[in-house]
């Protein structure tokens, strides 16, 4: 019996310690294998020690203060420490110490039990870092959202999501009465019943309805809040089915392989050879630790370290077996002896079966497993019968000595037995309970001593959990293995539902056959219920982040890297998500953007704004450019440290397009109600920048169109200017008339006359009509100058005059020409030649005519007189400089020659000249594409020439040769 108890410590996954409390410094006299585990020490480095090597600098010193104060008042307690194994990594440790007194009531010992809840802290702190999230981008979230009030059930936020889901807008939601969103009525009423009782409701399949009447399913979460200083129940509707059962399906394979690996006894590893000879272990099971005292880590980073361990004496062997099983493709099998870290010297089994791979590698697929036990029996059998008679007289006094020990440590095991906080009971092979600890009697409301006799029939589980233990625990028993860490529910006493982690053991007796089973219990349900918590938690928080409509990103606050982002954030800029990570928005913000991005960046970094909203350039991956509204705000953790930076960006690329055509119009708008002269101008400019034949056109339908309009209304004035010049005269004549008959009118009208200077309107009122005759003219005259320059009836080739085409635009450069004062008259000679008409585009050539006399006036326009352009015209044969009269019918060109008295220009310049950009004009007053776009029009367009002539000091000449 005693040994039973001792097994069952040994098999706990508690740390258990026992301490004498009459030394000073409460040394460790014993220690089970499970806090050997938990801490890393070894049996041997921790007895005869204080337990206080666990503790580490950041260990609370006020909890280790009160735990002092009860050991030395000699009463029970139980505190969280946070502590260090022998590797210094950290672990959160609920300890539990225990006072033991003798018959007289003297205190003896202290029981230690030691139960790591790492995963537990860490699950805490998840959970309350993941609401922090969510709380961040509560207002961005697309997961549709509804928080109503506990006490009736009035509706206080819907987020506009949820709206959309259900077929209702926001504001027609806030306020009412929540509407029935549930097709069962009696899964609304269950949800609500159970988030009273538990403050939340997760994971439940509910068919819900839209306002229109159809059905869909989805995932509930509700949650009980405080929101606006009211009790409040938030719900959210996701569908997570399909990534549930996935995630499910993995999760239980990989536990399944993980915990089949890791109690398999020995090593299980994969040892791929290459055809240089070099190796490497591609995987290696925890068994490694107990085998060879290396880690995981060390053998698959450097495999010579587990070659190292061989015995020297069995390298030669071993490398012969190794090259043997290449070679053949044999099965590897292999004895002999490994020396450990520690200097102790193991014999080894191995076995394994090669595999060639595709590349010339071979693959090994084996398990070495510790005989030394086995080999240590085979030395033992071949020493002396004195050897064996003596070892046979020390073993019967160790027996003795032994059992003495056990009486009287019988006691202290049944303590520990009782102070473990896990459940432990044993039964016999009819499944009848044995004996149970303290932890398990209570969950079955029973004490101790009323366990042994009973079966699960006996005990308060629910029917179908007894018959599931008995199952189980007949399985263990008749295949003699254990099954460890089954998750399972179990109905307690008081009526709660509970969830245990259970390990069964088969008990064996000395001659290895099964006898009953141990079982041991831990209860996980809080640890499950935080673990739900937390992936309900990311799953919303990862299903909003990944499903948002806008771009989202988390970047690092140290280097402003991004670390996650969505796929809509992806799609905006055209990478992949892999390509964004790493990247900052240094590489994705347009160089003009990055200062005003940077100022938003640093007020936030330093906290001086809650978050800052801006429109900015990206450039994607394709290089092209979109407009953004981003918002940025930070990320903290549980303490309210800041740790990552949150954007979220929306695409305004539409919005900024919309924005530039209305703007455009604007101007276009005003363009044309500006004075003619404004239009003049605005043609100059316009025709600079075009460069091709569709933008000359636009240009010429603009000039028509005013042409038209202006021509309208002057037709109409000249027409009846006329009309009123006859008009005015029949009533001079009538009015004369008046006053030979009447020379002697009424006081009244002789009053009019001298008020209104009837003598003098009488002689002023024939010159203003003939101003405005003359007006009309000149408006005609330009009207046909526009008309004649635009040329918009002829847009293909067609026979024009070209003196009339640099008469018009002479015409339109006349404001320039004749400036205000005669220091700056610039004097037009023109010296035309009898040229025929030429089959061309009218319209590019008084582009040309346009751009190379606009450019003769800039040059002059600091020129001192005489200040002077020069246009010549002729015909003349293709490669004659000139011509007599007899070859005039010859001539297949026209030549139209346009020079300056400016300045000149230098070679280097003048060798530029038609090159697209290149300007010698202050930046702002040219955009250098004017004689670019003339060289393509005569060269290109016309087969023509187009060259200059000019030196420094002697002007500029530009001859430009079209054929006839």
């Amino acid at each position: 019996h005693l040994s039973l108890l001792e097994r069952a410590i040994a098999a706990s996954s508690n740390g258990i310690i026992i301490v004498d409390a009459g030394e000073p410094d409460r040394p460790i006299i014993y220690c089970n294998p499970g806090f050997e585990k938990l801490s890393g020490y070894s049996r041997d480095e921790v007895l005869g020690r204080n337990c206080r090597f666990l503790q580490g600098p950041d260990t609370d010193r006020a909890l280790l203060s009160k735990l002092r104060s009860s050991l030395q008042a000699g009463t029970e307690i139980t505190v969280v420490l946070k502590n260090y194994r022998k590797d210094k990594t950290p672990f959160w440790n609920e300890l539990t110490v225990s006072p033991v007194r003798d018959a007289s009531g003297k205190l003896t010992h202290f029981i230690g039990i030691q139960n790591d809840i790492t995963e537990r802290v860490a699950a805490e702190t998840a959970l309350a870092e993941s609401e922090e999230k969510l709380q961040a981008i509560a207002s961005a979230t697309p997961v549709p959202l509804l928080i109503t009030r506990v006490e009736d059930s009035v509706i206080l936020y819907a987020n506009p999501v949820l709206g959309k889901t259900f077929g209702l807008s926001s504001e027609q939601l806030v306020g009412c009465k929540k509407i029935d969103f549930y097709a069962n009525v009696s899964d609304r009423q269950q949800l609500l019943a159970s988030v009273t009782e538990n403050g939340f409701c997760d994971r439940e399949q509910i068919c819900l309805k839209k306002a229109n009447g159809s059905l869909f399913w989805a995932k509930i979460s509700m949650r009980l809040i405080h929101f606006n200083g009211q009790e409040a129940i938030l719900s959210t509707f996701y569908d997570i089915t399909d990534r549930v059962e996935a995630e499910a399906a993995r999760v239980a394979s990989e536990a399944k392989f993980q915990k089949l690996a890791a109690n398999v006894p020995g090593m299980i590893y994969q040892l791929l050879l290459h055809p240089d000879g070099s190796y490497n272990f591609i995987y290696v099971s925890p068994g490694c630790r107990e085998l060879s005292e290396l880690e995981v880590e060390e053998i698959e980073k450097k495999a010579d370290s587990m070659w190292s361990a061989v015995h020297p004496d069995d390298v030669k062997f071993l490398s012969k077996s190794v090259a043997i099983s290449a070679e053949t493709l044999e099965p590897w099998k292999y004895e002999g002896r490994i020396v450990t870290k520690s200097g102790k010297i193991k014999w080894i089994r191995g076995i394994a079966r090669p595999e060639k791979q595709s590349g010339g590698d071979i693959l090994w697929d084996g398990m070495i497993l510790d005989i030394s036990d086995r080999k240590q029996a085979e030395i033992a059998l071949g020493e002396s019968k004195a050897a064996l008679i003596q070892a046979n007289q020390e073993l019967e006094q160790r027996v003795i000595e032994r059992t003495e020990a056990l009486q009287r440590t019988q006691q202290m095991l049944w303590l520990v037995i009782n102070n473990i906080p896990q459940f432990i009971a044993w039964k016999d092979l009819d499944l009848v309970y044995l004996g149970g600890n303290k932890n398990f009697a209570k969950a079955a409301g029973l004490h101790p001593n009323q366990i042994p006799g009973l079966t699960d029939f006996d005990l308060p589980w629910k029917p179908e959990e007894t018959e599931f233990f008995r199952a189980c625990d007949r399985q263990v028993m008749e295949t003699n293995t254990p099954k460890y860490h089954i998750i399972e529910p179990q109905l307690q006493a008081d009526g709660t539902q509970r969830w245990l982690d259970t390990n069964k053991i088969p008990l064996h007796d000395n001659h290895g056959n099964v006898v009953g089973i141990l079982l041991t219990f831990e209860d996980i349900t809080d640890r499950l219920a935080l673990e739900a918590k937390v992936h309900a938690s990311e799953e919303v928080f990862r299903k909003i982040f990944e499903d948002a409509p806008i771009g989202i990103d988390l970047a690092n606050l140290e280097n402003r890297q991004l670390v996650q982002v969505n796929k809509a954030y992806c799609e905006m800029l055209g990478y992949t998500e892999s390509e964004l990570l790493g990247k900052t928005f240094i590489d994705l913000v347009h160089p003009e953007d990055i200062e005003q991005n940077m100022q938003g960046a640093l007020a936030l970094e330093r906290q001086e704004i809650r978050s800052y909203q801006v429109e900015k350039r990206l450039i994607t991956g394709t290089g092209k450019i979109v407009w953004a509204n981003v918002t940025a705000t930070l990320i903290r953790d549980g303490e309210g440290k800041p740790i990552y930076n949150l954007g979220m960006i929306e695409n305004i690329t539409h919005r900024k397009i919309s924005e530039a055509a209305l703007q455009a119009s604007a101007f276009q708008l005003r363009k044309q109600a500006t004075q003619l002269q404004q239009a003049y101008e605005q043609l100059q400019q316009t025709q600079t920048q075009l460069v091709h034949s569709e933008k000359m056109s636009s240009l010429g339908q603009m000039v028509a169109g005013i042409a038209h309009e202006i021509n309208n209304p002057a037709t109409f004035i000249q027409g009846n200017i006329s009309h009123a010049e006859h008009y005015f005269r029949d009533l001079i004549e009538l009015l004369n008339l008046y006053q030979r008959c009447y020379p002697a009118p009424e006081p009244q009208i002789t009053e009019k006359i001298e008020e209104l200077e009837l003598e003098y309107l009488k002689s002023d009122l024939p010159k203003m009509l003939d101003s405005m005759m003359m007006g009309v003219k000149r408006i005609s005259k330009i009207v046909l100058s526009l008309r004649n320059f635009a040329r918009l009836d002829e847009a293909e080739m067609k026979l024009a005059d070209l003196h009339e085409g640099i008469e018009s635009t002479l015409l339109i450069l006349q404001h320039r020409l004749n400036q205000d004062s005669q220091k700056n008259r610039i004097e037009i000679v023109k010296e035309y030649g009898e040229i025929s008409k030429v089959n061309c585009c009218a319209g590019q050539l008084n582009q040309v005519f346009l751009n190379i006399l606009s450019n003769a006036i800039d040059a002059l326009k600091n020129q001192q007189q005489p200040r002077m352009i020069a246009i010549r015209t002729q015909l003349k044969k293709a490669e004659l400089e000139t011509k007599s009269d007899s070859e005039i019918g010859q001539c297949d060109r026209v030549v139209i020659c346009i020079a300056d008295s400016g300045p000149g220009m230098t070679a280097d310049i003048r060798n530029r000249l038609f090159d697209p950009f290149f300007t010698t004009k202050p930046v702002g007053s040219g955009t250098g594409l004017g004689l670019s776009i003339s060289y393509q029009i005569v060269v290109e367009k016309h087969k023509g020439t187009l060259r200059c002539i000019s030196a420094p000091g002697q002007g500029s000449e530009f001859w430009i040769e079209i054929p006839v």
